[in-house]
């Protein structure tokens, strides 16, 4: 589940950032934030100081429920072509593995580079997990 942000903390993390919208015909159906790393950040692991790199974090990409399978991808690629023409050769998205929809479709369209994992702290490190 996202974090609720409030309206004034939603027109902050614009202003840092480019939003592409996904439309049908006159309807907005889905949006792709991009902000720009202009360091290093070996959690994302943007690309040392001499490269930047595309990041979709914070509020990072919407899309609409009844309009998920109508190609939405192909939204994408206006943020896409947006970084290349900024020098930005690379993109990084972290997602929840718990949305069934960005399960399907980041992974089809990005490398992995990490991985991270949870367990609770009050179960017996020999039990399996369920």
């Amino acid at each position: 589940m996202r974090d609720r942000y409030s309206r004034d903390d939603i027109l902050e993390i614009l202003g840092r950032g480019n939003v592409f919208l996904a439309q049908e015909g006159e309807e907005a159906i889905g949006f792709i934030y991009v902000s720009v790393s202009e360091r290093n950040n070996v959690i994302d692991l943007s690309p040392p100081p001499d490269k930047r790199c595309g990041l979709l974090d914070e509020i990072g990409a919407y899309i609409k429920p009844d309009a998920e399978a109508r190609g939405w991808g192909r939204g994408c690629y206006s943020a896409f072509s947006f970084c290349a023409s900024n020098g930005i050769d690379r993109v990084h998205v972290d997602f929840e593995t718990a949305n069934p929809f960005a399960n399907r479709f980041w992974p089809k369209r990005f490398d992995p580079m990490l991985l991270s994992v949870r367990r609770p702290i009050n179960r017996n490190i020999n039990d399996p997990v369920v």
